[in-house]
């Protein structure tokens, strides 16, 4: 079986991470927000991934609010498409945690 080309593998970890937001979306009921900021650095940018609960309080605010930043590229050695699912994985489970601590605080 050939080995699948840098291209098709990087479009596989890009539907993966609309994966990762489709999940925290219908899953988690959030809504996603990724900013990309250029640095000082040439060629390096800064992203920050925010997500807002779509239920709200009485006073109609979202309930949680969550974010994660990140620099591209970094110290790691890997491509952007792979770091972006890298860290809207590790996003998703922020935002499980977040509603289970909500929750509990909230019985």
């Amino acid at each position: 079986m050939p080995r699948i080309s840098k291209t098709e593998q990087e479009l596989n970890y890009l539907r993966s991470a609309w994966e990762e937001i489709e999940y925290a979306r219908v899953e988690n009921n959030f809504s996603v927000t990724i900013v990309m900021v250029p640095t000082i650095s040439r060629g390096v940018w800064s992203f920050e991934v925010r997500a807002t609960s779509l239920e709200t309080n009485l006073l109609d605010e979202p309930i949680i609010h969550e974010r994660a930043v990140f620099r591209f590229p970094n110290g790691r050695l890997q491509t952007f498409a792979g770091e972006l699912w890298n860290v809207l994985h590790r996003f998703n489970i922020q935002l499980e945690e977040a509603r289970d601590k909500w929750t509990r605080a909230h019985k």
